[in-house]
C-alpha cells in the first residue's frame, strides 16, 4: 500500500478530490500519510491525523493539499462550514470518510478503495 501511495503521488491532479473509501482500520490514514510524505519528498515528515482537527493543510511547491477526516461530521452541511467544496477549486482535497459529505460529495473525483483481505493484507483499487 505504501509503494502504491508513492506511485500514485506522481500522477495525481493538483486540484480536486480524492475520496478514500474503506472500513475502520482499513488503512486510509496510512495511505494518506504516505501520499503526503511522497508529495513532500520527505520520508520522515510527521503527518498528523486530522481526526480531531478535521482538516490538516499542507503547502507544497506544486500544490496545496487538504487532508480531511470527515468521520465526526453529523450532517453533510458541516463540510460546507469547513470550506471543503471551495478548497477543491484551488487545492487537492484528500477525504477520509467521504460518504459523510452526502450530496455534496463531487461526482468528478478519484475514488481509492481500500479493502482488508487478511491481517496485514490490503487491496487498493481505483
Amino acid at each position: 500500500m505504501l509503494a502504491f501511495a508513492d506511485r500514485f503521488a506522481k500522477v495525481i491532479p493538483t486540484t480536486g478530490c480524492i475520496a478514500l473509501w474503506g472500513d475502520l482500520g482499513a488503512g486510509k490514514t496510512t495511505f494518506a500519510r504516505q501520499l503526503i510524505r511522497s508529495l513532500a519528498k520527505d520520508a520522515d515528515l510527521v503527518v498528523q491525523s486530522p481526526t480531531f482537527t478535521l482538516v490538516q493543510l499542507y503547502e507544497f511547491p506544486q500544490q496545496t493539499l487538504w487532508h480531511c477526516d470527515l468521520y465526526r461530521l453529523i450532517e453533510p452541511e458541516e463540510c460546507l462550514e469547513l470550506g471543503v467544496l471551495e478548497a477543491m477549486q484551488t487545492a487537492l482535497c484528500l477525504l477520509e470518510w467521504p460518504d459523510r459529505m452526502g450530496r455534496y460529495l463531487p461526482e468528478n473525483r478519484i475514488d481509492v478503495r481500500i479493502t482488508v483481505t487478511g491481517e496485514s493484507e490490503r487491496i487498493v483499487a481505483l
